[in-house]
């Protein structure tokens, strides 16, 4: 067999006909209880109709053999599942259980949802947005976090940019398809195989490889940046729009930073003049972010003076006084958030800004894409949406686009990514 270096996630594909699938919850192969660290391990299963009338019980079984010999427990692994099909629902988060005979139980609870369409690429943003987070039980401080996408049909949406993106936010990607399952979804999250094994491989090997591969993955680095929001509070996007903006803005930090990175934050908004909310040196701590957006208010303005306003933000927030770090080699990057044409020249301004070395994402609402364009570092750095209720769509893209067009992740180079190929009759698990 053939290695070579490669970079991504981990994936495990196993082409199977489910109607002749059978596991067997014991497996003399490991203990009990294997040492793999603190992990947080979340399975998103295909719930839908195209795993066939027994898909869910296979399914079941398979979790439950992996989660037998995992040291469950609060300060070691902790387990999560999430069913989807043309909808999505948690069955229980990483912090619903704090034993394993309590996940176990939950496990063997398990009901197929049923639904005709398999949306792998909605149940990733639920994901995100809902179970990777704090208040569902995540350690990213702690442990390393793991998803295992068990699926059996084909997504009508993109998954494409879910790769990067969790690989962005140091999750642990393993994918398993099964009966009709598209591996070509699959494969637009990670990079290329690199190891082809024979086709007689025993599954036992599967299993191996998936234990030693959680075992090897540890925490990765902490990112690092200065981001400023400088967000248009005039009379053109009126109150409720402004607090749209906020909400937009609290869920995008949500979404990117956690308590170990190296992140400074500060935040403007403007119409004729620009209201200073805080800067990047005014908090150290995330939920005292979170807490500062929550408070800024609403002030109105007829005049939306966009090239004045990123000037302020070049000579009073992207300066070392300030909490700037650009002298460290630290990434500088303004988040400008806009509604309107700008009534000054903002082109001069941001190409002003963006000659010293800062970065300009443009996010806008309505029919202002030039505007957009004349600000932004280049076309993949604008996100415009037709209204302000549609802004949190690009919540997700806006983050991808942080995390790896700006360098703010140091993504890891030491992924291994295999893929199993198995074409049995009969696979049984029984040892």
């Amino acid at each position: 067999m053939k290695k070579k270096k490669s970079y991504g996630y981990i994936i495990f594909t196993i082409y199977f006909s489910t109607k002749c699938v059978s596991f067997s919850p014991c497996c003399a192969y490991f203990s009990a209880n294997l040492d793999l660290g603190r992990k947080d391990i979340i399975f998103l299963i295909d719930g839908s109709d195209t795993t066939g009338p027994a898909g869910i019980a296979h399914i079941r079984d398979f979790i439950l053999n992996i989660v037998q010999q995992l040291d469950v427990q609060p300060d070691q692994v902790r387990v999560a599942v999430v069913q989807y099909a043309d909808r999505v629902k948690t069955e229980f988060s990483l912090n619903s259980h704090n034993n394993k005979p309590a996940v176990i139980s939950a496990i063997k609870r398990l009901r197929q949802m049923g639904g005709r369409s398999s949306e792998l690429a909605n149940a990733i943003e639920y994901v995100i947005q809902n179970e990777l987070k704090l208040t569902a039980g995540v350690r990213p401080s702690e442990a390393s976090q793991h998803l295992v996408v068990l699926t059996g049909g084909r997504s009508t949406q993109d998954v494409s940019i879910y790769g990067p993106l969790l690989k962005g936010s140091r999750v642990n990607c393993i994918g398993i398809g099964a009966g009709g399952a598209d591996t070509r979804q699959l494969r637009s999250i990670i990079d290329p195989p690199t190891f082809d094994p024979p086709n007689n491989l025993h599954i036992y090997i599967f299993k191996q490889n998936f234990f030693s591969l959680l075992t090897a993955d540890g925490l990765p680095p902490p990112k690092k940046a200065d981001i400023v929001f400088l967000v248009d509070g005039s009379i053109n996007l009126g109150r409720d729009n402004f607090n749209e903006v906020m909400s937009f803005i609290n869920n995008l930090i949500d979404l990117f930073y956690t308590d170990r990175d190296d992140l400074r934050i500060g935040l403007a908004h403007y119409a004729t003049d620009v209201t200073d909310a805080f800067y990047l040196n005014t908090y150290k701590d995330r939920q005292d972010i979170l807490n500062a957006i929550g408070r800024v208010e609403y002030k109105g303005g007829r005049r939306i003076n966009t090239g004045a306003a990123i000037r302020h933000a070049q000579d009073v927030h992207f300066t070392k006084g300030r909490g700037s770090r650009i002298d460290e080699g630290t990434p500088q990057i303004l988040i400008a958030i806009t509604g309107g044409r700008s009534g000054d020249d903002s082109k001069t301004a941001a190409l002003g800004l963006k000659s010293k070395g800062v970065r300009i994402f443009a996010v806008g609402v309505g029919n202002i894409q030039d505007e957009l364009e004349n600000l932004a570092s280049e076309p993949s750095t604008v996100a415009r949406a037709s209204t302000f209720q549609e802004l949190s769509d690009y919540t997700v893209k806006l983050c991808l686009s942080i995390c790896f067009e700006s360098n703010v992740v140091k993504v890891r180079e030491d992924s291994a990514i295999i893929e199993l190929i198995v074409f049995p009759d009969q696979i049984t698990l029984s040892h």
